[in-house]
């Protein structure tokens, strides 16, 4: 399948039979190609191309193994990934360092099928935390104001919605949601 901003299938790619057959190999410019080769020839450079930006993203993953987990690194631009994969547990502890600096600038603990639990945290450019998520109770705890503004009204609005679901639910059923 070719990539959408290619021109869509055209006679000249069609096999050489009958009127097609004349127009592919109609030789174009200086190439001295047939024209269904040169656009062929095009086609596959634009796909390759098209395959590049995803290349150089991130480095191949080095892998350390310690006593007690298997330790995941890749590189970006920005910075450095960790996943720390605990032996035996269904834990994975997931980092991610400020242009690979000691600098940490997200946290998080997730199970190895992906799934997000535990604690979140994410910190600021000079290691201020910024905000901080527990997926386990349900709370979400911002240090900085800033970058929050509104902050304080969406609690408040969520402790309205909180008591409006509990009033026709039942708290057994609220607190059974973030479970």
């Amino acid at each position: 399948m070719s990539p959408s901003f290619l021109p869509p299938y055209s006679p000249l790619d069609a096999p050489n039979t009958g009127a097609a057959r004349t127009a592919s190999f109609a030789v174009s410019g200086r190439s001295g190609l047939p024209q269904g080769s040169k656009r062929s020839l095009i086609r596959a450079f634009l796909g390759a191309l098209s395959l590049l930006p995803g290349v150089g993203r991130a480095q191949a993953v080095r892998v350390r193994l310690t006593d007690s987990s298997r330790i995941e690194t890749r590189l970006y631009p920005a910075g450095r990934e960790e996943k720390e994969f605990l032996r035996g547990k269904d834990v994975v502890y997931w980092r991610f360092y400020r242009h690979n600096t000691a600098q940490v600038t997200s946290t998080e603990t997730l199970t190895k099928a992906g799934r997000a639990t535990g604690q979140w945290t994410e910190y600021d450019e000079h290691g201020k935390l910024v905000y901080s998520v527990d997926r386990d109770h349900g709370t979400w705890r911002v240090a900085s104001r800033t970058a929050y503004p509104f902050f304080a009204l969406q609690r408040r609005v969520k402790a309205h919605a909180d008591r409006l679901i509990a009033a026709v639910y039942g708290q057994p059923f609220l607190e059974g949601i973030g479970k």
